[in-house]
């Protein structure tokens, strides 16, 4: 052969040889994961970094103190076993989690703050990294910490975050980059969002002593959201410009308390809210502005500044005060249906803070409207009025038959109800959505450990659970078609 075609066959044989790099699952304290094994959650990841592929690292239950991170260009999937996977810090000013990457997540896993640090934090996601249930909870001792940091194109969903509102300088959620996503969280902390950078927030419970939400920078678009500051804090807090649409704020008419707060150079749009028990509903400090479009506040409450107040209701709220929704409208308020006739807006969540479809025909007069506040009262059966006959020499054709009305007013009956640490099983009446809420005894307490969503048939469901050893209380709620509702638990 030739020297020249030895050397291309030799080239092409050795190129044939060298095998290319493939996504790999590296598992940790968890003998249920099939993959590679590695004793660490830094080995884990060291080995992930190897390779540009997305690889995947699968954590057992278990506390794993220190503060990781994956490398820049190197994508990681990071699941655990719920709440019983725990993450620490190990030293101050350092997040124990730092995921980034577009690409890049992090699920079902628990961080505790508080582990002898100052100013510490739970976790921070960045270059478009993504967050979805996650635990975060404050150990003793805990101060001045943040649960959970959102960079650059972050999001954060489904995710439980309890570091007590009266902790001094506790912080939820810190926003710090811009093109950030929020939805779904349930946030306890002095501040629930500090907010630095351009935002979406949506469907998020916040309870807080200090300030529900602080915007200090960039644009934050919040809607469906519930600011608990009945324990004496501010509602929103703006030095920035916001965007707030159906939002429920409620104090308990502390002094010096204001519902909504613009300082400094911010501009504060509020449409379709409530502002409830706050002494003083709003205050805008020049040159900051406030502009108000079909929000609801106490009559007797302070009104600071000059305001834009477009469509102003004085109406008591009523709300219903009970079940998974205490502050939605009760039956008959005469808020049902009084917010704006716009249509959504790009930004704003299509869904209310239970998860039901936001403008609905709660009243059953046959036109669908939005109601103010975070909560979204069910359509009510429509009952169209017939026009009025006009006088006239011949007879008229009768008037259209109305649509006969949803009379399906029976809750589905949920018999059977068994739960054991490998399923939960219930039989149902009827075809209707299961949610199903795990939660886990700690100590004097319990957690939500998990949660799930089923659409289930007439006749016996299942849903698996695969429960580690130890106490647990679940919650099922049942909603038909028709939105009849019934609840029952059992404990294990």
């Amino acid at each position: 052969m030739p020297m020249r075609l030895l050397f291309v066959a030799s080239a092409l044989a050795t190129f044939v040889l060298i095998p290319s790099a493939q996504a790999a699952t590296y598992c940790v304290g968890d003998p249920t994961c099939q993959g590679v094994a590695e004793p660490t959650l830094t080995a884990a990841l060291t080995a992930a970094d190897q390779t540009p592929e997305l690889d995947a690292i699968e954590l057992g239950i278990g506390e794993y103190t220190g503060h990781f991170k994956n490398a820049a260009g190197r994508p990681v999937r990071i699941s655990g076993m719920g709440p019983l996977t725990t993450i620490a810090p190990d030293v101050n000013n350092a997040p124990a989690l730092t995921i980034t990457g577009s690409s890049s997540t992090v699920s079902n896993v628990g961080v505790e703050l508080g582990h002898s640090t100052v100013l510490g934090m739970g976790m921070r996601l960045d270059g478009g990294a993504s967050g979805d249930g996650i635990t975060v909870t404050a150990a003793s001792g805990a101060i001045n910490d943040t649960g959970i940091e959102l960079g650059a194109g972050a999001s954060l969903t489904r995710t439980d975050i309890r570091l007590g509102g009266l902790l001094l300088g506790m912080i939820g959620v810190k926003i710090s980059g811009d093109g950030v996503t929020v939805s779904d969280l349930d946030i306890n902390a002095a501040i629930g969002v500090y907010g630095l950078g351009d935002a979406v927030v949506r469907r998020t419970r916040i309870a807080s002593a200090a300030t529900g939400m602080n915007l200090s920078g960039g644009n934050t678009r919040v809607s469906s959201t519930l600011l608990d500051v009945r324990e004496g804090g501010h509602g929103i807090d703006a030095s920035a410009r916001a965007d707030v649409a159906q939002v429920t704020i409620v104090g308990a008419d502390t002094p010096g308390r204001i519902g909504l707060r613009a300082t400094g150079s911010g501009a504060l749009k509020v449409r379709d809210s409530i502002v409830a028990g706050m002494q003083t509903a709003y205050s805008a400090g020049a040159p900051a502005t406030i502009s108000l479009d079909h929000v609801v506040r106490d009559p007797a409450a302070k009104e600071i500044g000059a305001v834009v107040d477009a469509n102003p209701i004085t109406i008591a709220p009523q709300f219903a005060g009970l079940g998974t929704a205490p502050f939605a409208l009760a039956p008959g308020s005469a808020l049902v249906d009084t917010g704006s006739d716009a249509p959504l807006a790009a930004d704003e969540s299509a869904w209310d803070l239970s998860g039901d479809p936001r403008i609905s025909d709660g009243t059953g007069d046959c036109v669908a409207r939005r109601d103010p506040g975070a909560y979204e009262t069910a359509a009510a059966p429509c009952v169209p009025v017939a026009p009025a006959a006009t006088p006239a020499p011949v007879a008229t054709p009768a008037p259209p038959t109305a649509p006969p009305a949803n009379t399906d007013r029976t809750a589905p009956k949920l018999t059977k109800l068994k739960l054991t640490r490998a399923k939960l099983t219930f039989t149902l009446s009827e075809a209707a959505t299961a949610k199903v809420t795990v939660q886990r005894k700690r100590g004097k307490r319990y957690v939500i450990a998990r949660k799930l969503t089923k659409t289930s048939r007439a006749g016996a469901n299942s849903v698996a659970l695969r429960l580690r050893t130890g106490h647990y209380r679940v919650l099922v709620d049942v909603v038909d078609l028709a939105g009849n509702r019934v609840s029952a638990h059992r404990s294990l």
